[in-house]
């Protein structure tokens, strides 16, 4: 779409591994030569493992492009496959099966052997690249292993190249895997870019697509760029592709940092993310306490809590207790609130039972008093009006004894008892 408006051959940043655009920094020319090494002098199994969108794909592309005719390859870049699977595909890439055909496990690794004897006779050699290597299954593995027991006594007749991610790196330290990493001759690591590789990999790739007008990226854009991608090759070509397709629909020829830091914007701003969540999962329920003076709102909590089911409903009266540490009214209104009304009707039994007893005891003595004073009045009336000096005795025992009364209250009452008598 932009490459006439900018005068581009091909698109500079296309995301594809194609190997015409391979920058070959000092890394990746050790990678490579380590493959073309490891293939040339048949040392069987050579592992490249590197970061998400380091190039790894495209080293293997460039790989089969400097391959010549004697050298067969089979390109697997599903790794999620059974073994048997795999091998089909290693068949067909050869051109020793086709897809119509059906055969059985033992069959295709008979096949595979004969056509690599044939190779080795020709002074040819066959290779198997594993694209993605980090999916492979433990059983999978196992077999793959065991194609490397396709050898004669001086050569390897198969060549295997695993390639991953550092997720197989993290599988090759397992102690299942021993007999496999026993095996790998060879192993390079696919690392980022610097920041001056970054540089060189933008005018790179600009230099290839045919660009011949000015400096296309102003020098903040391009720090703009390093800071961002932290040298991922993938991520740069993402970045620029981005910033093209935004300057051509302003039609300006020139990125800027402007132009960079709006499509890192674009890049990494999500209306998911930023808008809040409509459930509220993400929200953390905040429960307050309430005041201690306003009765009110305390019974409005409760009646909150009551909606609740019941075990929520102990929890919160148990932490309210604990940490509000509220006055006697309001904790007599926090019981209430828990279905244990306490109304006066509770204290009335005791008060009337211990008033009964006072009036009973009260009555019990009164009869007691009653009973010997009437007794003492009786004998003494039984006596008679003539005996004057008993009588006066028998006053002043009941006087003693019993009446308590003064000198001289006590005669004139007692003769007043028995001048009525007589």
């Amino acid at each position: 779409m932009y490459c006439k408006f900018f005068g581009f051959a091909d698109k500079p940043f296309e995301v594809t591994p194609d190997p015409k655009f391979l920058y070959m920094t000092l890394g990746y020319q050790e990678i490579l030569s380590a493959l073309i090494y490891g293939i040339h002098e048949r040392r069987g199994f050579i592992a490249i493992v590197g970061e998400v969108g380091t190039g790894k794909t495209l080293m293997l592309n460039a790989l089969l492009d400097r391959l010549d005719r004697k050298q067969k390859a089979a390109f697997i870049f599903n790794s999620d496959l059974t073994f048997k699977q795999m091998l089909e595909m290693v068949l067909w890439d050869l051109g020793v099966a086709t897809p119509e055909e059906r055969m059985s496990k033992v069959d295709a690794i008979q096949r595979l052997n004969q056509f690599a004897i044939k190779q080795l006779e020709r002074d040819g050699n066959v290779i198997i690249i594993i694209d993605e290597a980090q999916n492979i299954s433990d059983k999978t593995m196992e077999n793959i292993r065991m194609l490397s027991n396709l050898e004669t006594r001086k050569h390897k007749l198969v060549q295997i190249v695993l390639c991953g991610q550092p997720e197989l790196d993290e599988k090759l330290r397992r102690h299942g895997w021993r007999q496999l990493v026993q095996r790998i001759s060879l192993k390079r690591y696919a690392t980022t870019l610097s920041e001056e590789d970054t540089y060189g990999y933008l005018q790179h790739r600009l230099t290839v697509a045919q660009y011949k007008g000015p400096s296309l990226f102003t020098q903040e854009a391009q720090e703009l760029i390093w800071g961002f991608s932290r040298g991922i090759p993938r991520k740069i070509n993402v970045l620029c592709d981005n910033a093209l397709l935004i300057c051509f629909g302003l039609e300006k020829k020139i990125i800027n940092a402007k132009i960079i830091k709006e499509v890192i914007n674009d890049l990494s701003w999500s209306p998911f993310i930023s808008a809040p969540d409509p459930q509220g999962s993400l929200a953390v329920e905040k429960q307050e306490p309430p005041p201690k003076d306003d009765k009110t709102s305390i019974s409005q909590e409760v009646a909150k809590i009551n909606s609740t089911s019941p075990e929520r409903k102990f929890t919160y009266r148990e932490k309210q207790a604990a940490s509000m540490k509220v006055e006697t009214e309001t904790l007599d209104a926090l019981v209430a609130l828990q279905d244990v009304p306490k109304t006066s009707t509770q204290r009335r039994p005791s008060g009337v039972i211990a008033g009964l007893l006072i009036i009973v005891c009260l009555i019990i003595i009164a009869l007691f008093f009653f009973t010997k004073l009437n007794f003492n009045l009786g004998e003494l009336l039984s006596m008679g009006s003539h005996n004057t000096v008993q009588t006066e005795a028998i006053g002043h025992s009941l006087k003693g004894d019993y009446l308590q009364f003064s000198d001289d209250i006590w005669p004139f009452t007692l003769t007043r008892i028995l001048n009525r008598k007589t």
